[in-house]
């Protein structure tokens, strides 16, 4: 079978996108259903437009607007109730179209594709020799004593 090359990295890429997503949406409703409890409780009085902020600041994060959608039924502050969903075909469409990916920005202008390719690959191998210096095991300096 033909792997492209870099396949499994960019599986164990895309796997760790979608669980940082999952954690994302997991904060989400948990802070829309403390919302809700709250306002079903009526012990707050805000006004709509203060509850709107409040989903507003909820789904912010990331890709997060795409995939939860929030309802706020109501007129008065004593019975503003919102309700939300979660979109898993918009989830399935966001991870087909954009996780396991990586996109590479340059200001190199002049260098052929594959000399930007290679620049990024051996970045790796720079910062890993950079980790080596640091590590107390690897390279150790001390005072010598005589």
């Amino acid at each position: 079978m033909y792997r492209p090359r870099g396949g499994r990295s960019r599986c164990r890429l895309h796997a760790g996108q979608s669980r940082g997503l999952d954690q994302t949406l997991v904060k989400a409703r948990a802070r829309l259903a403390e919302l809700q409890a709250r306002l079903a409780r009526g012990s707050t009085r805000r006004p709509r437009t203060k509850v709107e902020a409040d989903i507003a600041t909820i789904v912010k994060p990331r890709w997060v607007n795409d995939i939860i959608t929030v309802t706020l039924s109501g007129d008065t502050p004593a019975n503003l109730r919102p309700s939300y969903r979660t979109d898993t075909r918009a989830r399935q469409r966001l991870e087909q179209r954009l996780f396991g990916k990586r996109i590479l920005f340059t200001n190199r202008d002049t260098w052929p594709i594959a000399d930007v390719i290679a620049a990024y690959r051996s970045q790796s191998d720079a910062e890993f020799g950079f980790r080596q210096l640091k590590d107390p095991h690897v390279v150790s300096f001390s005072p010598m004593h005589h």
